[in-house]
């Protein structure tokens, strides 16, 4: 089931959003891991505990604000950073794969 949000998703943001996260993330968060801080994973159980839901848009948020986040450089984006359109893909693919269980 895909997430609920303002977003309008499709597959094609799901299929872009598992690249940017094996090209970016996986890095840090394998599986749905957490390699620097191991028990804030990606699972939709930490996800409710630390940012209050697994839906699209509060990941988003806490993403977008994360000092971690900001400061990385992201090794297959321009420039090092994600774009609005790369963070919606790659939350909306987080989301998924934590409400669908499936890391």
């Amino acid at each position: 089931m895909p997430p609920s949000s303002a977003w309008a998703l499709d597959d094609n943001n799901f299929a872009r959003g598992e690249v940017l996260f094996e090209q970016n993330c996986a890095g840090c968060h394998l599986g749905g891991a957490n390699l620097v801080k191991p028990a804030k994973t990606l699972q939709e159980k930490d996800l409710l505990k630390f940012i209050g839901s697994s839906e699209q848009a509060p990941i988003q948020k806490f993403f977008e604000n994360s000092l971690n986040h900001k400061l990385l450089a992201f090794p297959k984006a321009p420039g090092g950073k994600l774009t609005e359109t790369d963070i919606v893909d790659v939350t909306s693919y987080i989301s998924d794969q934590a409400m669908g269980n499936k890391w």
